[in-house]
């Protein structure tokens, strides 16, 4: 716990004493992924409330942590001090956990929280409840019930162009899971970047519609 202590206590020095950028331009989207969850430890596909084999998969004692640190991270960078417009979570528990410790972290108001399915964890079909394998899933032929790449970079797609266009004013923050998050960043940046379980991205609205494929 004191190594812990001491890494942040030298992790937030640093970050005092260099100069504040992240959040230096006019409007901002800023992309966060749930802290760890039971599903994380667990290692299974936890994507779809209304299949049978899903159950809930909240924060861990870790998870919630982490979320802590990253508010406390994205608070020195000074998040807090800017116009956020929105806050928009994924609608399962560990996504709700985080985007409340966010708020208690003093980022944003918590009734600024709002839900939406649009940036939901990709639908894991069949294979929902079951053992985590990346090889389970084809991205090109989903499993029964699933989704496909295209399909989840459709709806992050669609999200996107529709949550600019709702708030032409303003930072938006985005609480959501490992896949559209990459999904999200690679449409934005074409860069494939997977977050970590509670790791953010701060990138540019330009204002742009996005529009990279058929969908």
């Amino acid at each position: 716990m004191f190594q812990k202590l001491k890494c942040l206590c030298l992790y937030i020095l640093f970050l005092l004493v260099q100069p504040s950028s992240a959040f230096a331009s006019e409007r901002y989207m800023t992309i966060i992924r749930h802290g760890q969850a039971d599903h994380n430890v667990g290692n299974f596909y936890n994507s779809n409330p209304k299949h049978p084999n899903y159950q809930p998969a909240f924060l861990t004692t870790l998870g919630k942590e982490q979320a802590a640190y990253t508010g406390l991270k994205l608070k020195i960078q000074g998040l807090h001090k800017r116009n956020i417009a929105a806050v928009v979570a994924s609608p399962l528990p560990r996504t709700k956990q985080t985007a409340k410790i966010l708020a208690k972290a003093g980022l944003f108001s918590p009734d600024k929280i709002t839900f939406d399915s649009r940036v939901i964890e990709v639908n894991a079909g069949s294979y929902e409840g079951q053992p985590y394998n990346p090889n389970n899933l084809d991205w090109e032929k989903p499993t029964v019930g699933g989704e496909s790449r295209d399909a989840l970079r459709c709806r992050m797609q669609d999200f996107y162009n529709d949550i600019i266009a709702k708030y032409p004013e303003g930072d938006i923050v985005i609480v959501t899971h490992g896949s559209p998050s990459m999904q999200l960043i690679d449409l934005l940046t074409n860069e494939v970047i997977k977050l970590n379980t509670a790791d953010s991205i701060t990138l540019p609205i330009t204002g742009d519609r996005i529009q990279v494929q058929n969908c």
